[in-house]
């Protein structure tokens, strides 16, 4: 961070030099973009972190899918998905797990996931999950449909990151030009 400030003060010192901009406009600069910094830092790892809780997300409910269509009970299909998970995940699993032992019923283990995440896709899980584990009855085609309906949900949100950073790399671009065309413009002022 500090390395990413110093740098960043350099060039603006060196615009202000080249731009002739008076030394208190300088300073104003300076400090509003050292107090910026930060903020926009803390934004880049907040989003960073959701993105890994995300994916972290997405993988337990795949892998509980996967799991829980070989052996339709939730309890093992939980251990299951324990051994790949982590982090926040993880903590979730531990409650579900603890939820399940505790109450010795479903439908308060699949109520913390709920809790957790209430997206549409998984009230969808839970609903067909609580019925199976109560009602048995044929469900690989409900999984197969909440699987393609997660799978779905991860391309949206990779196609929304990638929309997100092209747009923000064509401001980048853009404000690179104006940079250029400023240094120009003040080369032809100079020449004259």
């Amino acid at each position: 961070h500090i390395i990413s400030t110093v740098s960043f003060l350099a060039v603006l010192a060196f615009l202000c030099y080249e731009f002739e901009v008076r030394f208190e406009t300088f300073i104003i600069l300076a400090l509003a973009s050292m107090f910026i910094l930060p903020h926009i830092m803390i934004w880049i790892l907040f989003h960073s972190y959701q993105e890994k809780v995300f994916n972290g997300f997405t993988m337990f409910l795949q892998t509980f899918i996967a799991v829980f269509k070989i052996n339709p009970k939730t309890f093992p299909s939980l251990l299951e998905c324990e051994k790949v998970c982590e982090n926040e995940t993880y903590d979730l699993i531990q409650n579900m797990k603890e939820t399940l032992l505790k109450e010795g019923n479903i439908e308060p283990c699949m109520q913390v996931l709920l809790n957790y995440q209430s997206h549409f896709i998984v009230h969808n899980l839970v609903t067909l999950v609580t019925t199976i584990e109560n009602h048995g009855g044929l469900y690989n085609e409900g999984l197969d449909l909440i699987q393609d309906d997660i799978d779905d949900w991860i391309e949206d949100v990779y196609q929304f990151k990638r929309i997100q950073t092209s747009t923000k790399n064509k401001m980048m671009s853009l404000c690179l030009l104006s940079v250029g065309i400023a240094f120009s413009f003040l080369n032809v002022n100079l020449l004259s």
